[in-house]
């Protein structure tokens, strides 16, 4: 008898403390923070190569435009709207996204 009481007791105890163990609530976090912190961290390093980039293409087109070649002068001009229109396109689709990203949440 005293063996059944024993198992009893300790079987209690076993359910007592598996009840009062707290566990992580997986659905209690937030599905998107992963999704965000990502999406920001792909943003800033596009960013940080884009201005690399845009820095070097601009002087290298204000270099060549001091040149005295007048056909130089030509396809700088035709090149240097490009490049700034490409700036406004990567930093506009970085803040689109972060807008769309809080928006969602």
């Amino acid at each position: 008898m005293t063996s059944s009481w024993t198992k009893a007791v300790a079987y209690v105890n076993i359910g007592l403390t598996m009840l009062f163990i707290q566990h992580p609530a997986f659905a209690a976090t937030d599905p998107f923070a992963k999704a965000s912190s990502t999406a920001e961290n792909v943003k800033s390093s596009i960013q940080g190569i884009t201005v690399i980039v845009a820095a070097a293409m601009l002087a290298i087109c204000g270099l060549l435009y001091m040149l005295p070649i007048k056909s130089l002068k030509e396809a700088i001009k035709k090149h240097i709207g490009g490049i700034i229109i490409g700036i406004g396109i990567v930093f506009g689709a970085g803040m689109i996204a972060s807008y769309v990203v809080t928006w969602v949440q």
